[in-house]
């Protein structure tokens, strides 16, 4: 009998360049309690573990304390949906390669850090011509080992996280079923 083959995705960064509105709502949460905002470019290097870590990583050091940072992290979340969609969109070649793996009936799943309701509602926005067979929303970090190299880390980074495999657009994916 043969395996059924199957393929989970991260979301922000993998299949939807967002950095930008991450960014957008994260540096009006700064603004708001008067801290110093980011260039977008930082952001790449801020996220990743999702929304609580982002805050405690953008945030002076001095104002690195749980009660904090669990304050602005609930403002964040509260401003998020204001930038979702700004800016955010499929990395080139996304579509494509979802199509295909739905052509040669892949089930397709989805793993993010982004917040559940979130996750739903960016799917549902962006990649909605594809059926996903699962989309879960923060949980704890799952690593995977395929690296992507379109998103927001460099192949060294990536290795460095233990990608055994990095890929440099997404129809590169089809090549690894």
């Amino acid at each position: 009998m043969r395996k059924k083959t199957g393929i989970f995705f991260d979301l922000d960064g993998t299949l939807l360049d967002s950095l930008d509105d991450l960014a957008g709502a994260a540096n009006r949460m700064l603004e708001e309690i008067g801290c110093p905002v980011h260039p977008v470019a930082s952001f790449r290097y801020f996220v990743g573990n999702g929304a609580q870590e982002l805050i405690r990583r953008i945030l002076p050091e001095e104002k690195r304390n749980g009660s904090f940072i669990a304050a602005c992290h609930k403002r964040f979340l509260e401003l998020y949906p204001e930038f979702y969609n700004d800016k955010t969109k499929p990395y080139s070649g996304v579509a494509e390669l979802l199509q295909q793996l739905q052509e040669l009936a892949v089930p397709v799943g989805i793993i993010t850090n982004k917040p559940h309701d979130a996750a739903i509602t960016c799917v549902k926005d962006y990649l909605h011509s594809i059926d996903t067979d699962f989309v879960a929303g923060q949980k704890d970090d799952v690593l995977t080992g395929v690296g992507v190299l379109w998103g927001f880390r460099d192949a060294q980074e990536l290795e460095g996280a233990g990608a055994s495999k990095l890929v440099g657009t997404p129809l590169e994916i089809l090549d690894l079923l």
